[in-house]
């Protein structure tokens, strides 16, 4: 069941993440949906005890929640983060610098797309930074998720798009 709802008002031109931080005994699931109660996105904790993020595309000026979930015969204490970030406006070819940290959880990217388009997104981090790429499409939905757990490497996300629309990259 539900452990808990965490309303929260969508703006327009903005992305959410959502960030499950489960206590070590917690094997949960977080979900953000829509004012009608329909799923915009999930993540599960998959049994670990480290923090799951996921990102949104916000419904303009619309109120949504994100819903945490225990898994069967799991109980324990949580923190959720909700953090907003502006979407910036990229190009094929384009780079764009950006910065994660200092109040930022993620860069979130609005890529105007046609059907069949090939996209590769790359992401080099400098530091410790160790990224993941997430590219939602015009409906929100994750279509593709790169992540090399740990490494401090350059994460490369290559997808083709189903549709004309703004996808999002996170």
């Amino acid at each position: 069941g539900v452990v808990a709802r965490f309303p929260f008002e969508g703006r327009s031109g903005t992305a959410a993440t959502v960030t499950l931080d489960p206590s070590a005994s917690l094997n949960g699931t977080i979900e953000i949906v829509d004012p009608a109660g329909a799923r915009i996105v999930l993540a599960d904790t998959a049994g670990q005890a480290e923090a799951e993020s996921i990102p949104a595309k916000v419904p303009a000026a619309a109120p949504s929640v994100a819903a945490v979930r225990g898994q069967p015969g799991s109980t324990g204490a949580f923190e959720v983060r909700l953090d907003e970030s502006s979407i910036t406006d990229i190009t094929v070819g384009e780079r764009e610098p950006a910065r994660i940290g200092d109040g930022a959880p993620a860069g979130a990217f609005r890529l105007a797309g046609r059907t069949d388009d090939l996209v590769t997104v790359v992401v080099e981090p400098t530091g410790d930074l160790d990224p993941v790429i997430e590219v939602l499409d015009p409906g929100g939905v994750v279509i593709e998720r790169v992540d090399a757990f740990g490494a401090t490497i350059g994460e490369t996300a290559t997808v083709r798009l189903s549709e004309d629309g703004d996808y999002l990259v996170f």
